[in-house]
């Protein structure tokens, strides 16, 4: 995280898909995100999506996808789970919330690396 001292990210919601509705098919499947675009309001949109992806505990690229989009929103994908947003709705992270995830997440690293080092010998 960097050397920002605002003790939040936050961004607006702008467009919303959920599972049902992605690329026109109104059938749940698996593979099918559940899609949010976003514009950060008191930060980058890179920074929002890393403070959201922390706190949601996702640490797979297998489960959560961000990108910027060509009008320069944020974007993202998330598999498994739905986003419960509403267009127009302010997300709030603070830095409690993406302190706790960060941490969650080297917990998850560090237990990766440990399991993979186990199955190599």
């Amino acid at each position: 995280m960097n050397g920002n001292k605002s003790a939040s990210r936050s961004a607006e919601v702008k467009y919303v898909v959920s599972p049902e509705e992605y690329e026109g098919y109104f059938c749940p499947v698996p593979d099918t995100p559940s899609v949010f675009e976003f514009q950060a309001i008191d930060c980058t949109n890179d920074e929002f999506a890393e403070w959201y992806i922390l706190k949601l505990g996702m640490h797979s690229k297998d489960c959560v996808d961000y990108q910027l989009t060509a009008s320069g929103r944020g974007e993202i994908k998330l598999w498994g789970v739905e986003h419960g947003l509403a267009v127009g709705e302010i997300v709030v992270i603070t830095t409690s919330e993406a302190f706790d995830g960060w941490r969650d997440k080297m917990e998850h690293d560090v237990r990766q690396e440990l399991n993979r080092l186990c199955l190599s010998k």
